[in-house]
């Protein structure tokens, strides 16, 4: 029983930290675009 809950509290963890990445590659691709368009311009 408490390795199911620590197994699903890992697995919530490894979401959060996979949602963390993605917004920060968002957030990265987002920035470099702006440069490029602004430096197009």
């Amino acid at each position: 029983m408490a390795d199911r809950a620590s197994r699903r509290m890992r697995k919530a963890r490894h979401m959060r930290t996979l949602c963390c990445i993605l917004k920060l590659n968002l957030m990265l691709r987002q920035e470099s675009i702006h440069e490029a368009s602004v430096n197009f311009s």
